[in-house]
């Protein structure tokens, strides 16, 4: 018998009790939204290809949709993730939206700053920004305490969580 592998995606919302969502990071940015009056949480992993894609603000939109939540209501974590101090990406995958969160370092590469990418894609959901709690540590700059794809390649995991009890 072949057991089932966990589910892989990079956005979860539910609003089942005695239920948890993580999320596995080692640079990208781990998201978390909760409406306590509906009772529904959701867990988002942004990275680089998120982030272009809107996948916070689609969750928001999501969590309005289908369980009847509204952007006033909701409460955001963002866990730690790579910093602008250490985030460098080519033109190739640059997006020109994300210039002012970004610093250009010539011949086509910028650091960027995907936190606050995201939080100006959250706040043109109608997210306000004491909505939102930021655990501001680059993954790159602490490796004490974090795992860094960047830093390290092949790398360990750090798990982030929510649940509803």
């Amino acid at each position: 018998m072949t057991l089932p592998s966990p589910l892989e995606y990079d956005a979860l919302i539910t609003n089942s009790p005695n239920t948890c969502l993580g999320i596995l990071t080692a640079d990208c940015l781990p998201i978390f939204l909760v409406d306590q009056k509906r009772k529904v949480i959701a867990a988002v992993h942004a990275g680089r290809q998120g982030t272009a894609l809107h996948i916070t603000a689609r969750v928001i939109k999501k969590m309005e949709k289908e369980f009847g939540c509204s952007s006033k209501d909701l409460f955001i974590a963002i866990g730690p993730s790579i910093g602008s101090c250490c985030y460098e990406i080519d033109e190739r995958v640059f997006h020109p939206e994300w210039e002012p969160f970004s610093i250009s370092r010539g011949a086509g590469k910028w650091m960027v700053d995907l936190a606050r990418i995201n939080i100006a894609q959250m706040k043109r959901e109608e997210i306000k920004e004491e909505q939102i709690f930021w655990i501001n540590l680059c993954t790159h700059c602490y490796g004490d305490l974090f795992f860094s794809y960047r830093r390290e390649g092949e790398t360990g995991r750090q798990l982030s969580f929510i649940g509803i009890i």
